[in-house]
C-alpha cells in the first residue's frame, strides 16, 4: 500500500485526541450539538481515532456526524459529503469493502453532480473507490477508476502533484496484483521521474516504496528489497506501517527485510518520529 502521508507518532495523536474531546465537550455545551463548528470537531476526532487504529470508535462518531449533517446541512453540503467519504474510508479500514464501495459510489455521484468532475473532492472519492475495489480484488474495475482519475489529475493538478503521484503508485501496485508487473514498472518509472522533478524527498521516498510494494507483489524479491532500501534512504521512517503492509508480506522472514525494518526504526527514533 503506497504511503499517502507520514503520520505523527502515537503519543502525539493521543494528546490530540484528549484535546479534541475537551473541545467537543465545550462546543456541545456552548454552541450545541448541531452547530457546524461542533460537527467539524466531531469529524476531526473521528479522523484522529482512525489514525490511532480505533476503527469502530471512529465509525461510530462519523455515523453520528453524518446523521446530523444530513438532517441539518443537507445531503449535498460539502461537509456532509466529507463525512460520507470519511465513513467509507473507515468502513474500508474495517474490511467492510462492499458497504464502503456502495457509500463511496454514492458520494462520488453527488460530488460529480454538485462539485463537478474535476473538483479535488471528486478526485478524492474516485481515488478511494479505486483503492477499495483493489482491496476487494476487483482489479480490472480498480484499474479503470485509477486511470480515469489520473487522467483528470494530470490535466488539472499536474503530473508532479502529490495526489497524481499517489494515484500512479496505487495504480502500479494494482497492475502488479493483476500479474502485470512490467506495466507497473513503466508507470513507476514515470512516477520516479516526476517525483525527482518535484524536488520533494518525501515524494521520492513514497514512489520508491510503491515500487517495492509492486515488486514484492510481483514476486521480485531482490528488486523489492532494493527499492525498499532506497525508500528508507530517502527518508521513509514508519517501521510499523512497513511491517503491517500486506503488499510486502512476501518479504517477511528475509533477514534483509528485518535489517531494513531495524534501519527504518533507528532513523525514526533519531528524527523524533518514534519515542526513544
Amino acid at each position: 500500500m503506497a504511503l499517502a502521508a507520514t503520520l505523527g507518532n502515537e503519543g502525539h495523536r493521543a494528546e490530540e485526541e484528549k484535546l479534541l474531546r475537551e473541545t467537543l465537550e465545550i462546543q456541545r455545551h456552548v454552541l450545541g450539538s448541531e452547530h457546524r463548528a461542533t460537527l467539524f470537531t466531531l469529524s476531526i476526532l473521528a479522523s484522529t481515532l482512525e489514525q490511532e487504529g480505533h476503527y469502530a470508535a471512529a465509525e461510530k462518531l462519523q455515523r453520528e456526524a453524518l446523521d446530523i449533517k444530513r438532517r441539518v446541512l443537507g445531503p449535498e453540503d460539502p461537509d456532509t459529503l466529507h463525512s460520507m467519504n470519511f465513513l467509507a474510508v473507515v468502513l474500508g479500514d474495517e474490511g467492510h469493502y462492499a458497504e464502503s464501495e456502495k457509500l463511496q459510489r454514492e458520494t462520488l455521484d453527488i460530488r460529480r453532480r454538485v462539485l463537478g468532475p474535476e473538483h479535488p473532492d471528486t478526485l478524492v472519492s474516485m481515488f478511494y473507490l479505486a483503492v477499495f475495489l483493489k482491496e476487494e480484488g476487483d482489479y480490472a474495475e480498480a484499474e479503470k477508476q485509477f486511470r480515469e482519475g489520473i487522467d483528470v489529475e494530470r490535466r488539472v493538478l499536474g503530473p508532479e502533484h502529490e495526489s497524481t503521484l499517489i494515484s500512479l503508485e496505487n495504480e502500479a501496485i494494482n497492475l502488479s496484483y493483476e500479474g502485470r508487473y512490467e506495466d507497473a514498472e513503466k508507470i513507476l518509472g514515470d512516477a520516479i521521474h516526476a517525483a525527482e522533478k518535484s524536488k520533494d524527498p518525501r515524494e521520492l521516498a513514497n514512489v520508491w516504496y510503491a515500487y517495492a510494494c509492486a515488486a514484492a507483489v510481483g514476486r521480485q524479491r531482490d528488486e523489492a528489497l532494493n527499492y525498499l532500501a532506497r525508500a528508507i534512504d530517502h527518508g521513509l521512517e514508519d517501521p510499523d506501517f512497513i511491517t503491517s503492509d500486506p503488499d510486502l508480506k512476501s518479504l517477511h522472514g528475509d533477514p534483509r527485510f528485518e535489517a531494513l525494518i531495524a534501519k527504518a526504526r533507528q532513523n525514526a527514533t533519531a528524527t523524533g518520529a518514534l519515542p526513544k
